[in-house]
């Protein structure tokens, strides 16, 4: 198991260590979901309902980073990352818990 954070580094010297060679990012804690639909407007009107991005704005083959919002007095759950395959087929990688 990968830590969080080294303890023989602060977060700006992992970052500047990150961007000067390479870093490994544990991803085993990611699910990917797929949305597959014969109507591009009912799945718009869903992940509209979840993330605060224009996600019919989007080109097919095209990423956005967004945020997974609560339905219940606002707030961030987590975030997530969009996948627009095509009008009809998205994507959405977010963290399995």
């Amino acid at each position: 198991q990968m830590p969080l954070r080294y303890t023989n580094q602060s977060i700006l010297d992992s970052v500047a260590y990150t961007r000067k060679h390479a870093s490994l990012f544990d991803v085993t804690h990611l699910s990917r979901h797929h949305f597959k639909t014969d109507s591009e407007s009912n799945l718009i009107k869903f992940f509209h309902s979840l993330f605060p991005t224009d996600c019919q704005a989007m080109r097919s083959d095209s990423l956005k980073y967004s945020l997974l919002l609560s339905s219940s007095g606002g707030g961030i759950i987590d975030d997530a990352i969009i996948t627009k395959f095509s009008p009809l087929h998205y994507g959405l990688v977010t963290n399995c818990s």
